[in-house]
């Protein structure tokens, strides 16, 4: 897991040759599609990989998991042309700590980080508990991973839907961005918090289903408020930055769900997530406007 990690850099190096390659007024549009496929992979992922463990068996999953990267990459050495042209001169090179400095500098950039960061941190708090919630709303264990599975497909599919229109909609109306990434945190964080008091798969499967249409558009307008306050030189170091931010969330969120869940009881690991949620909407755009203003 430890060198798998190590060469996980593909998202960040997705997200920095999208942003260098589209026009301004694409951002948003290029982004949010990005993203589309992004969370269509993450979340069909684990409904594929749920059903195959049950079929099939866990070490089976692992070994179809493994070929699916190998084609990829060579989908990319064929088919996936960059137009770059390497500097003779190292003025563009700059050093990790002014990277930091230039980032802590903009405080617009900052809060994004901080965003990005709290959405994935509380996301992946239910990541480790959902399968194990999952049985104990379910009158037969036997297909638990494919249930689980399709819990996440169900946020997937919407979060894809709503990735791509809301990608078009702030490419038209830029002002809106920060509105609809309030609207976006409130509306993940409430459809979060009944998930924990659920009394049967129905339910759990309409709330996920309504989270996706929040959720799904949370990282595209992040993504996008990066990339247009980023020079465009800088945009691949700054999203590598963002995607490290992100992928210390997704580190310590699955760590937190369980130790609360140990704790606690497993509603509790939804209370938690709901509230970091509606609390990062509420106070969002009161911190962007004192920005704003200083």
């Amino acid at each position: 897991r430890l060198l798998q990690g190590l060469l996980t850099g593909t998202i960040t190096a997705c997200t920095a040759l999208i942003s260098a390659s589209s026009p301004s007024k694409k951002m948003g549009f290029s982004l949010g599609l990005l993203q589309t496929g992004i969370f269509l992979g993450i979340f069909l992922g684990p409904l594929l990989g749920g059903i195959s463990a049950d079929i099939l068996g866990l070490r089976n999953s692992f070994r179809i998991t493994a070929t699916l990267p190998f084609f990829s990459g060579w989908l990319i050495f064929f088919l996936v042309e960059e137009k770059f042209t390497p500097s003779n001169t190292k003025k563009n090179i700059i050093p990790f700590k002014k990277m930091m400095a230039l980032i802590l500098n903009h405080k617009q950039l900052l809060v994004m980080f901080i965003i990005l960061f709290l959405v994935h941190f509380s996301v992946k708090t239910i990541s480790p508990i959902l399968a194990l919630f999952v049985e104990t709303i379910v009158s037969d264990p036997k297909n638990i991973s494919t249930l689980t599975g399709l819990m996440f497909a169900l946020t997937g599919l919407t979060a894809a839907f709503s990735a791509v229109n809301i990608g078009k909609l702030i490419e038209k109306k830029p002002s809106i961005s920060t509105p609809l990434l309030m609207v976006s945190l409130i509306g993940t964080g409430f459809f979060f918090l009944p998930q924990g008091f659920v009394t049967n798969i129905i339910q759990l499967a309409l709330l996920r289903l309504c989270l996706g249409l929040f959720y799904g558009a949370i990282v595209p307008i992040a993504n996008t408020i990066i990339s247009l306050s980023t020079p465009s030189q800088h945009r691949g170091k700054v999203f590598g930055l963002a995607n490290s931010n992100t992928f210390l969330g997704n580190f310590l969120g699955p760590i937190t769900g369980g130790f609360l869940m140990v704790t606690f009881n497993i509603s509790v690991v939804f209370v938690f997530t709901a509230s970091i949620l509606l609390l990062a909407g509420s106070v969002l755009p009161i911190v962007l406007k004192k920005i704003k203003n200083s």
